[in-house]
């Protein structure tokens, strides 16, 4: 039974689940009403959208079985059971979802909460198999998860750039991470007959990280008179640190170490933002 556990909690990614749920606290204490409150759409729509990422994550390991027993570490699992359980974590999404609907009455909540499991669903079918479209989407639903609750809480301050500022630097970082795992992915990819952007251009996929680095700090320097300054210098000395050690690594061909320190500079930058701004 705990080797079961254990091997559950690696498929679902529990760490990206903890970080996620650490995120959205932070941004809850530090862009909304600061008395809680259970009626807040927040609250569910956060656990929706937790939910539905878990269940991306076990519907990723299903499709991607074959795929992934030509990987380091791979995890053999019962798909069957595993099935079973990406249903319910469907289901229990789009429970906590309508629970948000219910206490916000927002039509267009309807949609955001659906394009999150019908999303997932389409990218571990087919669109990650195509160059950067699956890349897109990834980073896209990143970015959308950070804003949906946001968007129908109380009490917010819409106007306070430094939240659509976080949105930004969310995109550009996943699909730096996402361009940097298909590179890693990439010798694996070609069996299973993939046409993902590095597999079809080499060049284009290190060039397109490359403006995604360049990208970081031309939001960062855009946005230096919304931020104090102890948060900008620490983004602007965090993100010239990762990008030196990443430019070692990329020569190393550490393709994975480098996606890590990708996700260490996201939070890096959540924290900063939400607790020194």
């Amino acid at each position: 039974m705990k080797q079961q556990l254990i091997k559950f909690f690696k498929i679902i990614r529990w760490k990206n689940v903890v970080v996620y749920l650490l995120l959205q606290v932070l941004l809850y204490f530090a862009f909304f009403d600061k008395h809680f409150s259970i009626t807040d759409a927040w609250l569910f729509l956060t656990l929706s959208i937790t939910f539905f990422g878990i269940f991306g994550n076990i519907h990723n390991n299903i499709i991607d079985y074959e795929l992934d027993q030509k990987k380091k570490n791979f995890i053999a699992f019962d798909k069957t059971s595993y099935l079973i359980l990406a249903i319910i974590f469907v289901i229990l999404g789009l429970l906590f979802g309508f629970a948000a609907f219910y206490f916000s009455f927002s039509p267009t909540l309807l949609y955001a909460i659906l394009i999150f499991p019908i999303g997932l669903g389409v990218y571990n079918m087919y669109l990650k198999q195509l160059p950067l479209i699956g890349n897109l989407l990834v980073a896209a639903l990143t970015s959308l998860s950070i804003y949906v609750p946001f968007a129908n809480a109380k009490n917010i301050d819409y106007h306070d750039e430094k939240f659509y500022f976080l949105i930004a630097m969310a995109f550009i970082l996943t699909l730096m991470r996402e361009i940097i795992k298909d590179i890693e992915d990439m010798e694996v990819d070609k069996q299973f007959n993939f046409k993902t952007l590095p597999i079809i251009s080499r060049k284009s996929a290190f060039s397109l990280y490359g403006i995604l680095n360049i990208l970081y700090f031309v939001f960062l320097f855009m946005h230096k008179s919304t931020l104090k300054s102890l948060c900008f210098y620490t983004l602007l000395i965090t993100g010239l640190i990762s990008w030196g050690i990443a430019t070692k690594l990329l020569k190393k061909k550490k393709y994975h170490q480098i996606s890590l320190m990708i996700k260490f500079v996201m939070l890096i930058g959540f924290m900063a933002v939400t607790l020194l701004s």
